[in-house]
């Protein structure tokens, strides 16, 4: 799963030109939700459901994060969901 977060963060530092500090909280955001799939036994995104988001949003609350951070992730997640899809990863986004 993480060789995928490497190629998106690529495409953003590449191609959508990001700053370092974008590319560093999209890689954080996106680390911490692939250790969250992993220690859920989830180890294709193919079998990713939006329960699966919502649970791992609702432990990201409950370890605390603000409502702005909550944003963050769920922009951060939209655009790599969006990336598997269309570089056909995954069936379904």
């Amino acid at each position: 799963m993480q060789e995928f977060v490497k190629e998106y963060l690529s495409l953003l530092r590449i191609e959508k030109n990001l700053s370092q500090n974008s590319i560093s909280s999209y890689k954080n955001d996106l680390t911490k939700l692939i250790v969250f799939f992993e220690q859920n036994n989830l180890n294709d995104f193919n079998q990713i459901k939006i329960k699966h988001i919502t649970e791992f949003f609702a432990q990201q609350r409950k370890d605390g994060i603000t409502s702005i951070s909550v944003s963050r992730y769920s922009s951060s997640l939209k655009g790599f969901f969006l990336y598997l899809k269309q570089q056909g990863y995954i069936e379904t986004n």
